[in-house]
């Protein structure tokens, strides 16, 4: 059976879980202990006052000291210390200091295994510019492309020769004289384009300009151009006809790019012809 894509990862999720946790759960403990009385009573001098019986009288000599000095200022206690005692405000190492960047490694390691940037996986582009995020955004979608491919091959393209076959089958689609049956030109009558999620813009300008200059210079079709932003290249096209004609319909003046339509003949859209 298949293996996941998670389980080269899966320990490095669960430690990072328990780390997170740690951190947390020592924070909250730092935050409860702001400050430390420090006594001169020593572990020698508490052993012979447990064998004594001493250290319930010191405790009970403390405790009545700062009960009869509550000295307050407006409000606010003013703290008095037992003589010989000393005030200690505690080191907060919590959250530690590399924490932020210990996270961020571990999370570069899983977004490396799952295929994806360390971006899109934390939500984090603080740190990076128009040409790294263009860089990561290409490597990603060739895993993202790799994918999409497979599960087309294998998931949809199998259930799309189930419907034409069945379609076939029940007469719905005639076809022409001589025609081939079904399973003789099964690859031809089930040739297809999937589209699928929209490979998105890092700088809409620059991108754009780049696909108008693979069209222009043969490298890529309209139809291509469409597909990467999950588009139908002829729903595309209708669109912009109707739109045009649409314009001319309300005598609103015509954008740059459409000047010659007005005086083109206009055509039924694909659509239209359809219906």
């Amino acid at each position: 059976r298949g293996a996941s894509r998670f389980a080269p990862i899966i320990a490095k999720l669960r430690g990072l879980g328990v780390y997170d946790d740690r951190e947390i759960k020592s924070a909250i403990v730092n935050s409860s202990f702001p400050a430390f009385v420090k006594s001169p009573f020593g572990p020698d001098d508490a052993y012979g006052a447990i064998n004594g019986g001493g250290i319930s009288d010191y405790q009970k000599d403390r405790m009545q000291f700062h009960a009869d000095h509550p000295v307050t200022m407006e409000n606010v206690i003013i703290p008095q210390l037992y003589p010989n005692e000393e005030l200690v405000f505690p080191q907060k190492s919590h959250p530690n200091t590399v924490y932020e960047q210990f996270e961020r490694q571990a999370l570069r390691g899983i977004a490396g295994a799952l295929g994806l940037s360390y971006e899109q996986l934390s939500s984090d582009w603080s740190q990076v510019n128009y040409s790294s995020a263009r860089a990561a955004l290409l490597e990603i979608w060739k895993g993202i492309a790799t994918v999409k491919a497979r599960f087309e091959t294998y998931v949809m393209n199998q259930i799309y020769a189930a419907l034409v076959e069945e379609v076939m089958d029940a007469g719905l689609l005639p076809l022409p004289a001589g025609a081939p049956d079904f399973h003789a030109a099964k690859t031809a009558y089930c040739g297809t384009r999937w589209l699928g999620v929209a490979k998105g813009w890092v700088d809409p300008t620059k991108e754009a300009g780049g696909a108008v200059m693979r069209m222009d210079g043969l490298l890529s079709t309209h139809e291509d151009e469409a597909a990467t932003q999950g588009l139908d290249s002829e729903e595309v096209l209708d669109a912009r006809q109707l739109f045009l004609k649409d314009l001319k319909a309300r005598n609103i003046p015509l954008p740059e790019w459409a000047a010659g339509f007005a005086a083109a003949a206009v055509t039924p859209t694909t659509q239209e012809q359809e219906g």
